[in-house]
């Protein structure tokens, strides 16, 4: 039976409880903060930290920013191509009156992950209401929402969202390919780590999510969240109730108008991507985020998926393992002579501890393929039990010596 929170998606009539209310108003003053001195972030997704520059080919170059965090003016020049700030941060009179000088020459391509899971992939809303005349702001938020997630189909050369999610998690390369090029360029990278400003912005609209889930009653186990290109961002929100919700939003999609669609061409609308897209502007509108006079244009893409073993383990396995690389950097904090006494023999022994370490972790995982490979017939299974059998022969004999 369907749930009655189900309908109320068609309406957006949302339901804040007195808990909710409480993580909604946090969520807002925290946002506010955030966009003080970080409102260009959510159209400069693929920023990686500085430091990890040197690490990086020439073609993640291409596709991810690197953003300075020393200076303040240093980034807003680089995240800004066709625009010119003074020392606050506004636009000025060159670009009011349309002469953009200014020219970044980091400036990236447009480079986008493109995932497909069936003909209902592209169900976006409506342009968002937020235009304010006199300060020419156009603002747009676009949210879509896959409801073939929770059952792909196979297309070649497509990741489905399973398929891109799982690459994510378990840091596999991913395919992004050049937009709105005339030769199509694909890059199969590695997703390096993002800039800590982005992953914070991340994480609030982890938490907007969150609270937009439950204001609906809709149940969920986990949310994953990474960029797909520089202002879209990919939503993975893993549930029991993926079936059923995508089924339902299948069947009650509506037409409604699109800016990027030609006049009189309407697209189809899920009912969850048009009530997300009306929370997250109130959100925003609520955060200040609309208040510097700059058109804006935000993606978001949401994937409802049952989430099934393989991908539990890769979020479990690609969490712990961030953990454990970051707890190993951290250990290079420690060459400071003005806050510590040691030596080289120190580092050699914490080196030496860590590679015993890694040499169980892999001794112990080999066993276990090994102990429970499966065989492949019959005759490979009476092969291993003889083996064993052979093996504890031996042990008896010595045994009795």
């Amino acid at each position: 039976m369907t749930k009655i929170s189900y309908t109320n998606l068609i309406s957006s009539k949302q339901r804040l409880s007195a808990e909710l209310k409480i993580e909604y108003d946090k969520l807002v003053r925290d946002m506010k903060i955030f966009f003080r001195d970080s409102d260009l972030i959510p159209e400069t997704l693929l920023s990686i930290p500085e430091l990890e520059i040197d690490k990086s080919n020439e073609n993640i170059q291409k596709i991810f920013n690197v953003i300075p965090t020393i200076d303040e003016d240093d980034m807003l020049e680089q995240l800004n191509s066709d625009r010119i700030f003074d020392k606050k941060h506004k636009p000025t009179e060159l670009y009011k009156y349309g002469l953009k000088e200014f020219k970044n020459p980091k400036k990236k391509k447009s480079f986008e992950i493109f995932y497909s899971d069936g003909k209902n992939s592209n169900l976006y809303d409506g342009e968002t209401p937020s235009f304010n005349p006199e300060e020419s702001i156009f603002s747009t938020i676009l949210t879509s929402h896959n409801i073939k997630a929770h059952s792909p189909e196979e297309k070649t050369d497509i990741f489905t969202s399973k398929i891109l999610l799982t690459k994510f998690l378990s840091n596999k390369e991913i395919d992004f390919k050049l937009h709105f090029s005339e030769a199509e360029k694909t890059l199969r990278i590695q997703f390096p780590s993002l800039h800590p400003k982005v992953i914070s912005y991340i994480s609030l609209i982890k938490r907007a999510l969150s609270i937009f889930l439950k204001s609906y009653d809709i149940n969920f186990s986990s949310i994953d969240i990474f960029p797909g290109a520089n202002n879209r961002l990919l939503i993975f929100i893993a549930s029991s109730e993926a079936k059923e919700l995508n089924n339902f939003c299948s069947k009650n999609s509506f037409f409604a108008e699109n800016p990027y669609r030609a006049e009189g061409e309407n697209t189809e609308v899920s009912p969850l991507a048009n009530s997300f897209t009306i929370f997250i502007d109130k959100v925003f509108e609520k955060s200040n985020f609309y208040r510097n006079g700059e058109d804006r244009f935000l993606y978001f893409n949401l994937n409802l998926f049952t989430r099934d073993k393989s991908l539990r383990f890769n979020t479990i396995m690609n969490k712990r393992m961030d953990r454990i690389i970051k707890t190993i950097k951290s250990l290079n904090n420690l060459h400071h002579k003005n806050n510590y006494e040691f030596d080289k023999s120190d580092f050699d022994n914490s080196y030496n501890n860590l590679d015993e370490a890694i040499k169980d972790y892999k001794a112990i995982y080999e066993q276990w393929f090994k102990d429970n490979a499966a065989p492949k017939s019959p005759e490979e299974e009476i092969e291993m039990l003889k083996k064993e059998l052979a093996e504890k022969e031996e042990l008896l004999k010595k045994s009795k010596k």
